[in-house]
């Protein structure tokens, strides 16, 4: 229960609402002690046969859950409102309710969602405010402004599985509303368990509604922000980005003074900035080049702030000239220890780009020999210690090697992917549409000697150059023609050697993140490995990426692999299971490890969005266009060549 309050509050969470029915005591005690606005619901639903909201012989039954929640409660200061249930219905009964809990306590309002009469949404009539359950964007422009009552937003962005997409979207809509309040993530933690029989054997292993008899929802109870063993998550750093009560803008830069213009407001109602450091960094292609610090000036609730930031070890004009990609990430820090946070506690951040990085250089002029060899179902080119391999038939690779280290696993040739699994979007069909032949020709050039691969299908060609240049570097354009909407990713996926289990990688990191779901992260250097880049989720799924990827690293033990640099817009994952795995599979622990690691890299990835349950999809900007999207890939050796 601690852990709960804990996390909550320090990751800008403010508001609780005990749904659907009132929470253990000891829990209001600490809303009280540590500070959350509480919602405080009562044990009220009728959701199979809400006909009897309407029948009087039910009153007495309904307002009985009302009083005895009013009467336990109504000393608690962290709760602001009462809530008569849950989807119980548009009955008279509540009517009796709302009074009750007026009479018994006129200093609070009543909230109830279930009276939709004429408007889509509730609160309609025994409410002191409406209220909405999964809203979409469009109804968050209409309805979230100059409304004759607040508006509550008393359930959205459900949080089942890998979701959450375009959760800052929803809070840029309240908080420039003028009679929103707030909102309700549905819900806080996955209602898994460990199973007593393997507990006694030493077993700890969650478990959800599908592993016993019914009545269940299958998994439909895994819909938490945080996993039943309570690990911090990706979804949870999205939700502090969101929520976060320090607000940056940067406003200016000047490339002569190397100075940088940032607005900072602040969002909190009762704090003043005063009390917090602002930490700001400068990033140098991925890497930290310098930090400095201040304290805040007092900025009271609802004002800001210009502040002039010199920024550390970097002279921009020079910068934007050598192509190099500098970031500016500012962090705010409350400077004293709460009841809730230890001293210099990290409660806002935000990265913003000083200057771009340019495209990838251009690579060293091949002046070796190529040599063209047939065998069988293969072709493979060979100039100095690189070798390309690939299926005659189809045109796919499938063997990458420097010297005698092979870096492609076997039994995943290299081609095009629209297949993924979230609960968001539970795809069934795999197959990716293209057709048995492919085409490949060769040809040198000024500067390299060219493999050109076409693979057609119905759902999207995929058109690969690579480009064997000097140094053993292989450059790769790969291009992508969809053909239909509706593709859930324009990528490929390749097996790596197993032994690659080291990733170091450019990119947003270092929770999971999406199109859709990048508040939380910055663009930086981090290591991780294929089991370590997983979410915990109950059920397995699509997990693991990685957005806006400049350049990733994938090496043995021993330090020796391949590095791939990116040029476009690139995401990524690396797994030791297939994408077809995670989908059929029940439990993280029923996977079996795949002879290689399953590296997939997109052009564009669908947004994961918020649809098991609702119907609030991914919204159109986070789609996959129908139109074609390329990218390009530089490959180097690591540590294999003399």
């Amino acid at each position: 229960m601690l852990r709960d309050i804990l996390l909550m509050k320090q990751n800008n969470i403010n508001t609780i609402r005990t749904s659907h029915y009132p929470n253990n005591a000891r829990m209001y005690a600490m809303y009280d002690y540590y500070g959350l606005y509480t919602c405080d619901e009562a044990d009220l639903e009728d959701h199979a046969n809400q006909s009897i909201s309407d029948l009087k012989s039910w009153v007495p039954a309904f307002v009985d859950r009302i009083d005895r929640l009013v009467k336990r409660d109504f000393n608690h200061p962290s709760v602001i409102m009462w809530s008569l249930g849950n989807e119980g219905g548009n009955g008279e009964n509540f009517g009796a309710c709302y009074n009750h809990a007026a009479k018994l306590d006129p200093t609070r309002p009543v909230h109830y969602e279930g009276t939709r009469i004429h408007r889509p949404f509730g609160g309609e009539r025994f409410s002191d405010m409406y209220s909405k359950m999964y809203p979409d964007m469009n109804w968050m422009s209409q309805y979230t402004n100059n409304m004759d009552k607040p508006m509550f937003i008393c359930e959205y962005a459900h949080a089942m599985g890998n979701a959450m997409g375009n959760f800052g979207a929803y809070w840029d809509a309240i908080e420039a509303s003028n009679s929103c309040i707030g909102a309700a993530v549905w819900d806080w933690v996955d209602q898994t368990i460990y199973d007593p029989k393997e507990m006694k054997q030493g077993i700890y292993r969650l478990h959800t509604g599908y592993d016993y008899p019914g009545p269940h929802q299958g998994n439909f109870m895994s819909n938490g922000i945080l996993p039943g063993t309570r690990e911090e998550s990706a979804k949870l750093k999205e939700v502090k980005a969101a929520h976060q009560f320090v607000k940056f803008r940067l406003a200016s830069v000047d490339t002569q003074k190397n100075t940088a213009q940032v607005v900072v407001r602040n969002g909190y109602a009762f704090t003043n900035l005063r009390d917090f450091d602002l930490h700001w960094t400068t990033l140098r292609n991925g890497y930290v080049q310098g930090t400095r610090k201040m304290r805040l000036p007092a900025v009271a609730p609802g004002d800001s702030v210009m502040l002039t930031l010199t920024l550390p070890k970097v002279k921009l004009a020079k910068a934007t000239a050598n192509g190099e990609e500098w970031m500016l990430n500012l962090k705010a820090f409350r400077r004293a220890a709460t009841r809730w946070s230890e001293k210099m506690h990290e409660e806002a951040m935000k990265q913003f780009v000083l200057t771009q990085r340019a495209p990838l250089a251009q690579a060293q002029s091949l002046a070796a020999e190529v040599k063209e060899v047939r065998n069988g179902n293969e072709i493979s080119y060979t100039a100095d210690q690189v070798q390309l391999t690939f299926d005659a038939q189809t045109a796919e690779l499938k063997s990458l090697r420097w010297g005698n280290r092979e870096i492609l696993g076997q039994g995943l040739n290299l081609d095009y992917t629209n297949f993924r699994f979230i609960e968001n979007d539970r795809q069934s069909n795999a197959n990716n549409g293209m057709t048995a032949a492919g085409k490949i020709s060769a040809s040198r050039t000024a500067d390299g000697y060219q493999i050109l691969t076409k693979r057609t299908g119905s759902l999207s060609d995929m058109t690969i150059v690579y480009t064997l240049r000097g140094g053993n570097v292989v450059d790769m354009n790969v291009q992508f023609d969809p053909k239909r909407g509706d593709l859930r990713r324009t990528g490929f996926q390749v097996g790596l050697d197993s032994t690659l289990q080291h990733i170091n990688y450019w990119a947003l990191g270092p929770w999971e993140n999406y199109n859709d779901r990048r508040d939380g992260v910055t663009v930086g250097r981090y290591s991780t490995t294929p089991l370590t880049s997983m979410e915990r989720y109950m059920k397995p799924q699509s997990t693991g990426y990685r957005y806006e990827l400049r350049e990733a690293t994938f090496t043995d033990n021993k330090g020796q692999g391949v590095r791939i640099e990116t040029e476009g817009e690139v995401g990524f994952s690396a797994l030791p299971f297939s994408e077809e795995d995670l989908a059929q599979a029940k439990h993280t622990w029923e996977l079996k490890k795949r002879p290689y690691l399953v590296l997939q890299m997109d052009a564009t990835y669908r947004g994961v969005g918020n649809a098991s349950c609702g119907g609030v999809d991914t919204i159109k900007p986070f789609w996959v266009p129908q139109t074609p999207q390329s990218f390009r890939l530089r490959l180097t050796p690591v540590n294999l060549t003399k």
